[in-house]
């Protein structure tokens, strides 16, 4: 598995990962470039290619294990995160945002129902092109820019909602049965 391993220079998470990744390194699996030769839709260094399956990492991995995981079969950072019941949508957004921070007004109820699941845009989709970006959790289509409402997000996502009561709060519920 040939890893291509984008490296910013004057980045202090890359020179973390140049430590970390230094013997593998040195015996050639992986394989350092300048960040400027990164494909154009990386949105994050360090950022890791493995070049038999195309499947990439933005970010310092915490250990050589989780990243060779990622890169190999998709591991955990490739697929959708682990959801709460009652979740439909991943909303990632930037924090300083105009655009994440109005979505986020308009979405409050539902973020706190935890019908909607905040994440960090580093948490996104590699080709994610733009913020705020939003994530059927059923489906895992995409949608970018400020919704106009609840309804338009559901609809831009192709999420039913046949059966669905606005007001179910599963946090809440979650912590009347005891779980929380």
């Amino acid at each position: 598995m040939p890893i291509i391993f984008f490296n910013m220079q004057g980045c202090g998470f890359c020179a973390k990962a140049m430590k970390l990744f230094e013997q593998e390194i040195s015996n050639g699996k992986i394989i350092v470039k300048p960040h400027l030769e990164a494909p154009s839709d990386v949105n994050g260094f360090p950022h890791f290619l493995n070049t038999d399956n195309g499947k990439s990492k933005s970010g310092l991995p915490s250990n050589k294990e989780s990243l060779f995981s990622i890169l190999k079969d998709g591991g955990a950072a490739s697929a959708a995160p682990s959801m709460p019941q009652g979740a439909l949508v991943i909303f990632y957004h930037m924090e300083n945002c105009g655009h994440c921070i109005d979505s986020k007004k308009l979405l409050a109820d539902h973020i706190e129902m935890g019908h909607v699941i905040l994440m960090p845009a580093s948490k996104a989709p590699a080709n994610t092109r733009g913020f705020p970006a939003f994530q059927s959790v059923a489906t895992g289509k995409m949608s970018l820019g400020k919704p106009e409402s609840w309804e338009e997000l559901l609809k831009k996502l192709d999420i039913k909602v046949e059966g669905f009561h606005p007001e179910f709060n599963p946090i809440q519920a979650w912590a009347v049965a005891g779980v929380l």
